[in-house]
Formats: C-alpha cells, structure tokens, sequence
C-alpha cells in the first residue's frame, strides 16, 4: 500500500479502500503479517488477468497522468515494512 500512496500522492485511508475494492472483486489477494496487509495481484483467480491488463494499457496508451504515475512508480520501487514513516517524511 504505501507504494501506492507515494505514487498516487493519496491518503492512506484512501488506497485502503481502493485496494479492498480491488482484493473483494476478486482482483488482488492478500497476507497480514501482524496490523499490515499485502497485496498482490491475483493471478491465480483471474483467468482472464492478461485480458483485462492489456486492455487497460490500450485504454491508457495515450494518458499523460498514467505515465507520470508509471514512471514514479519505477523510481520509488519496494518501499519496505517502516514505510509510514518514510511516506510521512517524504511528504
């Protein structure tokens, strides 16, 4: 998660939500270790993962916002288990 709030510059509470959207349709699975939670997409369940990936790089092809974030997220790369403490002072 806090990969996603570095890079979407988004409140923890809000990718919270989004990724527990994306995890209850089915979409991602998760492992709690303690009071953190960790995503990951869930291949194994989504038959149709490659499908559905590939159209939403058609449909963002052309998306200023989508690269920006795109490119953020290779720089920022695996934050690690302290990362409310390195999101909060890199905010």
């Amino acid at each position: 998660m806090c990969e996603v709030r570095q890079v979407l510059s988004i409140s923890q509470s809000t990718a919270s939500r989004g990724l527990a959207a994306l995890y209850d349709a089915g979409f991602l699975k998760q492992r709690r270790e303690g009071t953190w939670t960790f995503y990951s997409i869930a291949k194994d369940t989504a038959h149709y993962y490659s499908e559905m990936l590939e159209a939403v790089r058609e449909a963002l092809e052309d998306n200023k916002l989508y690269k920006s974030d795109r490119q953020r997220l290779r720089q920022v790369g695996p934050v690690g288990p302290h990362c409310a403490e390195q999101v909060a002072c890199q905010n």
